[in-house]
């Protein structure tokens, strides 16, 4: 039975989770890949442009001048 445990105990340690970070536009999603993650993270950033002034408001966030397209995967 003990070694049941152990087994167990094994399989629980090489199990992969997957977490979605999830947020409005200009939170920090792509700042908090970047900075938990433990390789360079894959980035699909683009340049703002005019077509997406109508949905995001960047009024917050002077500076931005790029957003994500699809996701930023990174690996804790």
């Amino acid at each position: 039975m003990a070694s049941e445990h152990v087994e167990a105990a094994d399989d629980i340690s090489a199990l992969a989770l997957k977490i979605l970070v999830a947020g409005g536009f200009g939170v920090g999603k792509t700042t908090l890949v970047g900075s938990v993650s433990e390789i360079r993270p894959l980035r699909t950033e683009e340049l703002l442009s005019e077509a997406g002034q109508l949905v995001d408001d960047t009024d917050c966030v002077d500076r931005k001048v790029t957003t994500t397209v699809a996701m930023d995967f990174g690996r804790i």
